[in-house]
C-alpha cells in the first residue's frame, strides 16, 4: 500500500464513518480499523489527528459532491431535472445503506463540533454547493440575488429531506422534497 493509497482509504473512510455515525462517534481507531491502512500511517498523514482528518475527509467528499452535483446540472438540459438527477441519486444512497448514511457535512453541521478546522470545512463546502446552485439558476435567466435566495432554499430542502428520510426510514421525504422544487422552480418560471 502506498502512502497515497493509505491517505485515500482515511480519506474515504472517514467520509463514510461520519456519514453514517457523524462526527462524536467516529473515533481514530475506528477509522484505523475500517481502512485497513496501518496506524502509523495515519499519523504521518494527519499529524494534527482527529480534528484535521475529519476536515480533510469533509472537503474531500465535498469534492466529490461538488463534481456529482455539477455533473447533474450541467449534463441536464434543465435545472428542474439536474435537480432531479441529484434527488434521484440521494434516494438510492439512503436506500444502499439502509438509511444509515446521509450526508457526511449535514451530519457534521448538525453536531456542531468544538473543532474549528472541521466548522471551517463545513462552511467552505456548503458555500461551494450554493455556489454551484446559484450558477446554474443565474445560467437559467434568473437575477443572481435571486439565484442565490433560491440556491439557499434548495440546499436547505435537500439537507432536510436526507434527515427525514433517515429518519423515518423511507425515500419519501426525497420524493417529496423533488416534486416540490420543481413545482416551486416552474411557478418561478425556471426549466
Amino acid at each position: 500500500m502506498t502512502q497515497s493509497d493509505s491517505r485515500r482509504r482515511f480519506l474515504e473512510t472517514t467520509a463514510r464513518l461520519l456519514r453514517e455515525r457523524g462526527f462524536a462517534a467516529t473515533g481514530m481507531a475506528d477509522v484505523v480499523a475500517e481502512s485497513g491502512a496501518p496506524k502509523g500511517s495515519l499519523y504521518f498523514h494527519f499529524p494534527g489527528g482527529k480534528e484535521e482528518l475529519f476536515a480533510a475527509a469533509i472537503a474531500h467528499s465535498g469534492e466529490q459532491t461538488c463534481a456529482g452535483m455539477k455533473a447533474a446540472l450541467e449534463g441536464n438540459k434543465s435545472t428542474q431535472r439536474g435537480l432531479e438527477a441529484i434527488m434521484a441519486y440521494l434516494a438510492a444512497s439512503l436506500e444502499g445503506s439502509d438509511f444509515r448514511a446521509g450526508c457526511p457535512v449535514g451530519t457534521v453541521a448538525a453536531e456542531a463540533p468544538d473543532a474549528p478546522q472541521v466548522r471551517d470545512g463545513v462552511a467552505v463546502v456548503f458555500t461551494h454547493w450554493h455556489e454551484i446552485v446559484k450558477g446554474r439558476l443565474v445560467e437559467a435567466g434568473v437575477k443572481a440575488r435571486r439565484a442565490g435566495e433560491l440556491a439557499e432554499f434548495i440546499l436547505a430542502v435537500i439537507e432536510g429531506a436526507i434527515v427525514l428520510a433517515k429518519g423515518r426510514k423511507s425515500t419519501e421525504p426525497v420524493e417529496t422534497a423533488k416534486r416540490e422544487l420543481a413545482r416551486i422552480l416552474r411557478n418561478e418560471g425556471i426549466q
